[in-house]
């Protein structure tokens, strides 16, 4: 496992890198909400197992182009009396949840929001926390937000750079994940930290899942990378000795790698208040 220390110089999350203002990134968090949906609904069904009632109050923190929302608030899904749909940037998620019975959207920053103490019976937060260099602080905070017995569920990626062999996919996304860490406090190993930091601020019940992989979502998961990388292109090619050769073989081979198994593992981890 790397050590990751941050330098960070005001730039966030959404603010240069993965901007929603670039061509493809509502396209590019289409791709990322059909390959992990279903495990995030997956999870939270076992929640319901545990517990978590219909007709409760639910959020969703980054929530994209707002499918986890739409399914929260659906008989299908969470049968939610109300779903908040909270993003820096509501540019997309107004597009698909404008008007939708039981979700209100939200534009803000998670650092500054404080008003919602004792709110939400369940607060879901995927692919976020990973990108903000103050994600311990932050677990503690969100935990205020939840009433007596509510649920948190964290999902984040980790990438394991040791067990992956040399080639130039693993050589962009090394890069990937070094220029991330140092633009915006990116630590793709974080959430093996979640657990314990849970248990000291006192969650119960705590589950830790690894997300199986699945070879029937291969496609959208390549193209998600590939378009992930091609989004930063600039950015490697200008930060290191990269040449457009080694990136081009690197993005071909995307698939392969996708395909051995070389690819971030996805992990909840969800853990409930004390009544």
């Amino acid at each position: 496992m790397s050590n990751y220390s941050f330098s960070i110089e005001n730039e966030g999350y959404g603010d240069v890198i993965f901007s929603m203002s670039l061509q493809n990134e509502e396209a590019r968090l289409k791709l990322l909400a059909s390959t992990y949906d279903s495990f995030s609904k997956q999870h939270f069904k076992k929640l319901k197992k545990l517990g978590l009632t219909e007709q409760s109050k639910c959020l969703d923190i980054g929530s994209g182009y707002g499918s986890i929302p739409l399914w929260l608030a659906s008989p299908q899904g969470g049968s939610a009396l109300e779903v908040v749909a909270l993003d820096k940037d509501i540019t997309v998620i107004e597009k698909y949840l404008t008007n939708v019975k039981n979700i209100k959207i939200v534009q803000g920053n998670i650092n500054e929001i404080e008003h919602y103490r004792e709110y939400f019976d369940y607060i879901h937060i995927r692919f976020v926390l990973n990108h903000l260099p103050n994600r311990s602080e932050l677990i503690g905070k969100l935990k205020t937000w939840l009433k007596p017995g509510g649920w948190l569920t964290i999902t984040d990626f980790i990438w394991d750079e040791a067990s992956l062999p040399e080639s130039n996919h693993k050589i962009l996304m090394k890069e990937m994940w070094s220029i991330l860490q140092q633009r915006i406090g990116n630590n793709p190993y974080w959430i093996l930290e979640s657990v314990p930091k849970m248990n000291q601020l006192g969650f119960e019940e705590l589950i830790y899942e690894t997300h199986s992989e699945n070879k029937e979502i291969i496609d959208t998961l390549t193209l998600f990378w590939e378009m992930t990388l091609m989004s930063m292109k600039k950015d490697i090619m200008e930060q290191s000795n990269i040449t457009e050769e080694v990136f081009e073989s690197g993005i071909k081979q995307t698939r392969k790698s996708l395909l051995m198994s070389y690819q971030p593992q996805v992990v909840s981890v969800s853990g409930r208040v004390a009544y």
